[in-house]
């Protein structure tokens, strides 16, 4: 947006706003689109033109000094532009002017000096104005991202100080497939073992960001672990499914050395998180053959994504870079369910409404199918400050995880 003295109202004697230029830029996927436009017909420069050229200029481009319409360009010089679209154009133009005087300290016109005459200094303001898609998108569904981010370190940190910890515990060979492994104080033979699988929307996020939820675990004498994965879009989403299973296959295969009951296995997971646990206990469409899985006694299973058809095309698009092949392999509502452990869906009320219709569906799914399965609404909560409820044994949430951890 730019602002500079050209233009007045018809019917006026002074000249009140500039052309007041627009350009609008967009990406895409081939072209970008691109709008540039000025707010007044013509600029100035196309009446000087015509004045070089002795040339009249067309009716409607502008007026005299008077205020009356004319096609002399000596007179539309001493003059001004006619804004385009009559009323609405010099509204628009108006809305500009204010924007940019405002923003970048500018001058308001018609004090602005300097745009056709080098003898005074310029004195015309241009804004600019940068949208990250991204952010904004991610921030609909948790407007106090940045703030609940931080948070969960620092509660993960009082956590560290509090707690013994076994961290960067090697289930793979890549450098991100490790565990940490949060204690009870007073840690018992065979306690129950609880796997937390963090989100990020599969291409950020950090295993001791999220330590904090071991908290309702520990609260019944249950070990907690959590899981680091690979992200996209280095990482392909089966290379994630894969990993998350192989961590907990690997927790179950030693449990006992590190005080564990193989037999009382439970698993929570968040948004992407939640995604990736779904498969613990179910076969992807496209998978030929029966993966080997771990046996649990559940699943909860926070805010997550069931039904991945949209991102492709969502604000993800450029950032985890999935396929259209892999979202419609990868979606949880099209996987063949492994029966046994109950799975409990939770949502926060104040989530956008794909999540509920997502946790909805995959509810309907299970009770279709008789599988043991419970939603679980979360008042008040959104898709990020659902899981300082999910750390906290003292609300609906994370005493649900209690008691899903003690196998109760």
């Amino acid at each position: 947006m730019s602002s500079g003295c050209e233009g007045r109202f018809i019917g006026g004697t002074r000249a009140m706003l500039g052309t007041n230029p627009i350009a609008i830029g967009i990406p895409t996927d081939a072209k970008p689109f691109v709008l540039d436009l000025a707010t007044s017909i013509v600029s100035m420069g196309r009446v000087h033109s015509h004045a070089l050229r002795g040339e009249p200029i067309p009716a409607g481009w502008a007026v005299d000094a008077t205020g009356r319409p004319t096609t002399d360009p000596e007179a539309a010089k001493l003059g001004a532009i006619a804004p385009f679209g009559g009323a609405k154009g010099y509204g628009l133009g108006l809305t500009i002017e204010l924007l940019v005087a405002s923003l970048a300290g500018s001058e308001m016109a018609p004090e602005v000096r300097g745009t056709l005459d080098e003898t005074d200094p310029a004195t015309k303001g241009d804004l600019l104005i940068l949208i990250d898609p991204a952010a904004g998108a991610a921030n609909t569904a948790a407007p106090d991202f940045d703030a609940l981010a931080a948070e969960f370190a620092a509660r993960s940190r009082d956590i560290e100080a509090r707690a013994s910890i076994r961290t960067d515990v090697a289930y793979g060979t890549g450098p991100r497939e490790t565990l940490d492994i949060v204690f009870p104080e007073n840690s018992t033979a065979d306690a129950p073992l609880h796997v937390f699988v963090h989100g990020g929307y599969w291409r950020s996020g950090e295993k001791r960001d999220y330590r904090f939820v071991a908290q309702p675990v520990l609260a019944v004498g249950g070990i907690a672990a959590l899981v680091e994965y690979d992200l996209m879009p280095g990482h392909r989403l089966p290379t994630l499914v894969d990993q998350v299973r192989r961590a907990v296959l690997w927790l179950q295969n030693n449990a006992r050395k590190f005080g564990a009951d193989p037999e009382r296995i439970t698993v929570s997971g968040h948004s992407a998180g939640a995604h990736l646990s779904s498969y613990l206990a179910a076969t992807g469409s496209q998978e030929t053959s029966s993966p080997t899985l771990p046996d649990l006694k559940g699943l909860l299973l926070v805010s997550g994504i069931y039904d991945l058809s949209g991102i492709p095309d969502s604000f993800l698009r450029h950032e985890a870079e999935i396929t259209r092949a892999e979202a419609a392999d990868w979606s949880p509502l099209d996987a063949r369910e492994r029966t046994g452990p109950i799975r409990i869906i939770a949502c926060g009320q104040d989530e956008t409404a794909p999540f509920h219709e997502q946790a909805r569906a995959l509810h309907d799914k299970f009770s279709t199918n008789s599988q043991p399965s419970e939603l679980l609404p979360i008042p008040a909560r959104n898709h990020m400050n659902i899981v300082l409820d999910l750390a906290d044994p003292d609300t609906t949430l994370g005493a649900r995880l209690a008691d899903l951890a003690a196998c109760r």
